[in-house]
Protein backbone atom coordinates (compact mmCIF):
# COMPACT_ATOMS: atom_id res chain seq x y z
CA UNK A 1 0.00 0.00 0.00
CA UNK A 2 1.31 3.34 -0.84
CA UNK A 3 1.90 5.97 1.80
CA UNK A 4 1.32 10.51 1.53
CA UNK A 5 3.74 11.94 3.78
CA UNK A 6 2.12 15.02 2.24
CA UNK A 7 4.76 15.83 -0.03
CA UNK A 8 4.89 12.74 -2.01
CA UNK A 9 4.24 9.13 -2.26
CA UNK A 10 5.66 5.98 -1.66
CA UNK A 11 5.03 2.45 -1.32
CA UNK A 12 3.04 0.45 -3.82
CA UNK A 13 0.39 1.74 -5.90
CA UNK A 14 -1.41 -0.98 -8.02
CA UNK A 15 1.25 -2.43 -10.30
CA UNK A 16 3.25 0.46 -10.22
CA UNK A 17 6.26 1.14 -6.99
CA UNK A 18 6.80 4.89 -5.85
CA UNK A 19 10.38 5.39 -4.02
CA UNK A 20 11.98 8.61 -2.80
CA UNK A 21 15.60 9.26 -4.95
CA UNK A 22 18.51 9.23 -3.07
CA UNK A 23 17.97 12.91 -1.89
CA UNK A 24 14.55 12.91 -1.30
CA UNK A 25 13.92 15.46 -3.78
CA UNK A 26 12.21 14.01 -6.61
CA UNK A 27 10.17 10.46 -6.81
CA UNK A 28 10.84 7.36 -8.98
CA UNK A 29 8.08 5.49 -10.28
CA UNK A 30 8.89 2.04 -11.85
CA UNK A 31 6.93 -0.92 -12.72
CA UNK A 32 6.75 -3.82 -10.33
CA UNK A 33 8.69 -6.54 -10.92
CA UNK A 34 6.40 -9.86 -11.68
CA UNK A 35 7.06 -13.26 -10.84
CA UNK A 36 8.52 -15.57 -13.70
CA UNK A 37 8.95 -18.89 -12.93
CA UNK A 38 11.85 -20.79 -12.89
CA UNK A 39 12.40 -23.68 -15.40
CA UNK A 40 14.28 -26.89 -14.47
CA UNK A 41 17.40 -25.13 -16.38
CA UNK A 42 17.46 -21.73 -14.81
CA UNK A 43 16.91 -23.53 -11.24
CA UNK A 44 20.24 -25.39 -12.12
CA UNK A 45 22.38 -22.40 -13.33
CA UNK A 46 21.30 -20.80 -10.01
CA UNK A 47 22.29 -23.48 -7.96
CA UNK A 48 25.79 -23.19 -10.51
CA UNK A 49 25.78 -19.44 -9.37
CA UNK A 50 25.43 -19.33 -5.97
CA UNK A 51 27.73 -22.04 -5.32
CA UNK A 52 30.69 -20.08 -7.53
CA UNK A 53 29.36 -17.01 -5.52
CA UNK A 54 29.77 -18.95 -1.81
CA UNK A 55 33.39 -20.26 -3.68
CA UNK A 56 34.53 -16.82 -4.04
CA UNK A 57 33.76 -15.56 -1.06
CA UNK A 58 35.72 -17.97 0.76
CA UNK A 59 38.49 -17.18 -1.22
CA UNK A 60 38.55 -13.70 -0.87
CA UNK A 61 38.35 -14.14 3.01
CA UNK A 62 41.22 -16.84 3.09
CA UNK A 63 43.09 -14.09 0.72
CA UNK A 64 42.33 -11.06 2.21
CA UNK A 65 45.92 -10.65 3.55
CA UNK A 66 46.90 -10.08 -0.02
CA UNK A 67 44.76 -7.28 -0.40
CA UNK A 68 43.27 -6.03 3.12
CA UNK A 69 41.21 -3.28 1.63
CA UNK A 70 43.01 -2.23 -1.11
CA UNK A 71 40.92 -3.43 -4.41
CA UNK A 72 38.05 -2.43 -6.43
CA UNK A 73 34.66 -3.23 -5.35
CA UNK A 74 34.22 -4.76 -9.04
CA UNK A 75 36.81 -7.46 -8.13
CA UNK A 76 34.29 -9.50 -6.03
CA UNK A 77 31.87 -9.76 -9.32
CA UNK A 78 34.83 -10.67 -11.57
CA UNK A 79 36.32 -13.26 -9.02
CA UNK A 80 32.49 -14.90 -9.37
CA UNK A 81 32.06 -14.49 -12.77
CA UNK A 82 35.62 -16.63 -13.07
CA UNK A 83 34.69 -19.18 -11.13
CA UNK A 84 30.65 -19.50 -12.18
CA UNK A 85 32.48 -20.40 -15.74
CA UNK A 86 34.65 -22.85 -14.04
CA UNK A 87 32.05 -24.41 -12.00
CA UNK A 88 29.65 -24.35 -15.12
CA UNK A 89 32.17 -25.91 -17.16
CA UNK A 90 32.62 -28.93 -14.66
CA UNK A 91 29.00 -29.36 -14.39
CA UNK A 92 26.78 -32.29 -15.05
CA UNK A 93 23.50 -31.32 -15.74
CA UNK A 94 22.24 -34.35 -16.19
CA UNK A 95 23.36 -35.81 -12.98
CA UNK A 96 23.55 -32.57 -11.32
CA UNK A 97 26.85 -33.60 -9.99
CA UNK A 98 30.49 -32.29 -10.25
CA UNK A 99 33.86 -33.73 -11.30
CA UNK A 100 37.03 -31.51 -10.56
CA UNK A 101 40.59 -32.27 -12.58
CA UNK A 102 43.60 -31.26 -11.60
CA UNK A 103 44.17 -28.22 -13.83
CA UNK A 104 39.91 -27.43 -13.63
CA UNK A 105 40.82 -24.31 -11.75
CA UNK A 106 43.45 -22.85 -13.85
CA UNK A 107 41.71 -20.61 -15.62
CA UNK A 108 42.29 -18.43 -11.74
CA UNK A 109 45.89 -18.50 -12.63
CA UNK A 110 47.18 -14.46 -12.94
CA UNK A 111 43.43 -13.21 -11.65
CA UNK A 112 44.80 -9.88 -10.71
CA UNK A 113 42.99 -8.53 -7.49
CA UNK A 114 43.39 -4.93 -8.46
CA UNK A 115 43.39 -4.02 -11.93
CA UNK A 116 44.46 -0.25 -11.41
CA UNK A 117 47.81 -1.80 -9.65
CA UNK A 118 48.54 -5.56 -11.74
CA UNK A 119 50.97 -7.54 -9.71
CA UNK A 120 52.65 -8.25 -13.26
CA UNK A 121 53.12 -4.79 -13.90
CA UNK A 122 54.90 -4.21 -10.23
CA UNK A 123 56.91 -7.93 -10.52
CA UNK A 124 58.54 -9.03 -13.53
CA UNK A 125 59.07 -12.63 -12.57
CA UNK A 126 56.56 -15.58 -12.51
CA UNK A 127 55.73 -17.68 -9.87
CA UNK A 128 55.28 -21.31 -10.47
CA UNK A 129 52.83 -24.13 -9.12
CA UNK A 130 54.28 -27.42 -9.12
CA UNK A 131 52.27 -30.76 -7.56
CA UNK A 132 54.30 -33.62 -6.52
CA UNK A 133 52.23 -36.50 -4.89
CA UNK A 134 49.78 -34.20 -2.41
CA UNK A 135 52.67 -31.51 -1.79
CA UNK A 136 52.52 -28.24 -3.79
CA UNK A 137 55.97 -25.99 -4.02
CA UNK A 138 55.56 -22.52 -4.88
CA UNK A 139 58.90 -21.08 -6.90
CA UNK A 140 59.81 -17.23 -6.91
CA UNK A 141 62.82 -17.13 -8.84
CA UNK A 142 65.64 -15.25 -8.34
CA UNK A 143 65.13 -11.73 -8.95
CA UNK A 144 66.94 -7.88 -9.30
CA UNK A 145 65.84 -4.60 -7.48
CA UNK A 146 64.84 -2.06 -8.98
CA UNK A 147 65.05 -4.33 -12.26
CA UNK A 148 62.36 -6.56 -11.66
CA UNK A 149 60.42 -5.47 -8.72
CA UNK A 150 59.18 -1.79 -9.43
CA UNK A 151 59.84 0.41 -6.65
CA UNK A 152 57.83 3.10 -5.90
CA UNK A 153 59.27 6.38 -5.26
CA UNK A 154 59.14 7.17 -1.49
CA UNK A 155 59.63 2.72 -1.15
CA UNK A 156 62.96 1.90 0.51
CA UNK A 157 61.83 -1.63 1.58
CA UNK A 158 58.86 -4.62 0.64
CA UNK A 159 57.66 -7.67 1.58
CA UNK A 160 56.90 -10.64 -0.11
CA UNK A 161 53.71 -12.32 1.13
CA UNK A 162 51.67 -15.24 0.27
CA UNK A 163 48.68 -16.63 1.25
CA UNK A 164 46.77 -19.72 0.52
CA UNK A 165 43.10 -21.16 0.88
CA UNK A 166 42.56 -25.14 0.93
CA UNK A 167 38.62 -25.96 -0.13
CA UNK A 168 37.44 -29.86 0.22
CA UNK A 169 35.38 -29.01 -2.64
CA UNK A 170 32.52 -32.04 -2.46
CA UNK A 171 32.47 -32.26 1.16
CA UNK A 172 31.96 -28.23 1.79
CA UNK A 173 34.77 -27.66 3.82
CA UNK A 174 37.53 -24.80 4.17
CA UNK A 175 40.68 -25.21 6.00
CA UNK A 176 42.80 -22.68 7.92
CA UNK A 177 44.93 -19.77 5.84
CA UNK A 178 48.30 -21.14 5.69
CA UNK A 179 51.09 -17.68 5.57
CA UNK A 180 54.54 -17.27 4.41
CA UNK A 181 55.75 -14.02 4.41
CA UNK A 182 59.06 -12.82 3.48
CA UNK A 183 60.91 -9.35 4.08
CA UNK A 184 63.50 -8.31 2.55
CA UNK A 185 66.28 -5.67 3.28
CA UNK A 186 66.70 -2.33 2.20
CA UNK A 187 70.06 -2.96 0.97
CA UNK A 188 69.68 -5.99 -0.77
CA UNK A 189 69.39 -5.68 -4.92
CA UNK A 190 69.54 -9.37 -5.69
CA UNK A 191 67.38 -11.72 -4.40
CA UNK A 192 67.53 -15.54 -4.35
CA UNK A 193 65.12 -17.40 -5.29
CA UNK A 194 62.74 -19.32 -3.11
CA UNK A 195 60.44 -22.08 -2.76
CA UNK A 196 57.63 -22.90 0.16
CA UNK A 197 55.99 -25.93 0.15
CA UNK A 198 52.44 -26.64 1.43
CA UNK A 199 51.24 -30.48 1.90
CA UNK A 200 47.68 -30.86 0.69
CA UNK A 201 45.54 -32.86 1.53
CA UNK A 202 43.89 -35.19 -1.49
CA UNK A 203 40.34 -34.16 -3.27
CA UNK A 204 40.76 -30.30 -2.06
CA UNK A 205 41.97 -27.20 -3.96
CA UNK A 206 44.12 -25.01 -3.37
CA UNK A 207 44.95 -21.41 -4.14
CA UNK A 208 47.81 -19.50 -3.71
CA UNK A 209 47.91 -15.89 -3.94
CA UNK A 210 51.38 -13.50 -3.50
CA UNK A 211 51.50 -9.76 -2.79
CA UNK A 212 53.91 -6.88 -2.61
CA UNK A 213 53.98 -5.17 0.47
CA UNK A 214 55.92 -1.85 0.57
CA UNK A 215 57.35 0.45 3.21
CA UNK A 216 58.90 3.43 3.92
CA UNK A 217 61.84 2.14 6.36
CA UNK A 218 63.49 4.96 8.55
CA UNK A 219 65.56 3.45 11.93
CA UNK A 220 63.17 1.41 13.62
CA UNK A 221 59.75 3.17 12.09
CA UNK A 222 58.28 1.03 9.55
CA UNK A 223 55.42 3.23 7.66
CA UNK A 224 53.15 0.85 4.90
CA UNK A 225 52.26 2.18 1.46
CA UNK A 226 50.03 0.39 -0.35
CA UNK A 227 46.87 1.94 -1.10
CA UNK A 228 44.03 1.50 -2.83
CA UNK A 229 45.47 2.51 -6.25
CA UNK A 230 48.77 0.68 -5.38
CA UNK A 231 48.20 -2.67 -4.13
CA UNK A 232 49.65 -5.44 -7.11
CA UNK A 233 48.37 -8.73 -5.76
CA UNK A 234 47.41 -11.87 -7.61
CA UNK A 235 46.18 -15.99 -7.32
CA UNK A 236 49.41 -17.38 -8.79
CA UNK A 237 47.74 -20.70 -9.56
CA UNK A 238 44.69 -22.62 -8.82
CA UNK A 239 45.20 -26.68 -8.61
CA UNK A 240 43.14 -29.38 -7.67
CA UNK A 241 44.50 -32.41 -5.95
CA UNK A 242 42.60 -35.22 -7.11
CA UNK A 243 41.41 -38.45 -4.60
CA UNK A 244 39.02 -38.90 -1.92
CA UNK A 245 39.01 -35.85 0.96
CA UNK A 246 39.43 -37.50 4.39
CA UNK A 247 38.60 -35.10 7.56
CA UNK A 248 41.79 -35.57 9.29
CA UNK A 249 41.44 -36.75 12.98
CA UNK A 250 41.60 -33.87 15.78
CA UNK A 251 44.36 -33.83 17.94
CA UNK A 252 45.32 -32.82 21.61
CA UNK A 253 48.39 -32.04 24.28
CA UNK A 254 48.49 -33.11 27.95
CA UNK A 255 46.38 -30.00 29.27
CA UNK A 256 43.70 -29.73 26.42
CA UNK A 257 42.28 -30.73 23.59
CA UNK A 258 43.27 -29.52 20.04
CA UNK A 259 40.42 -28.79 17.48
CA UNK A 260 40.23 -29.59 13.87
CA UNK A 261 41.18 -26.54 11.61
CA UNK A 262 38.97 -27.40 9.52
CA UNK A 263 35.74 -25.29 9.36
CA UNK A 264 32.28 -25.96 7.04
CA UNK A 265 32.07 -23.72 3.03
CA UNK A 266 28.74 -22.48 3.91
CA UNK A 267 26.28 -22.43 1.01
CA UNK A 268 28.78 -24.85 -0.85
CA UNK A 269 26.79 -27.84 -2.54
CA UNK A 270 29.02 -29.60 -4.92
CA UNK A 271 28.00 -33.09 -5.35
CA UNK A 272 30.43 -35.56 -6.92
CA UNK A 273 29.59 -38.33 -9.90
CA UNK A 274 29.31 -41.82 -8.93
CA UNK A 275 31.51 -44.13 -9.70
CA UNK A 276 30.48 -46.76 -11.12
CA UNK A 277 32.23 -50.51 -10.01
CA UNK A 278 31.60 -52.92 -12.42
CA UNK A 279 29.53 -56.17 -11.53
Amino acid sequence: MGKFDGKQITGLVGDLVFKKSADGKTTIVQTKQKHVPQTEGSKKTASVMGNASSLSAAIRADLHGLTDAFYQGEMINRLTKSNQAILSHCFDKNTETYTFQQNSFENLAGFEFNIKSTLSTYFWVKPQLTLEGNILTLTIPAFEVPDQLKMPKEANAFEIVVRMGEYALHSSKRNTKKIHSESIAPEETHVPEQQISFQIAHGCLCVVGIAIKYFSLAQATKKPLNHKDMNPAAIVDAIYIPGEFVLPPTGSTPNRAIGSSWREMMKVNLPPAQIKIPD
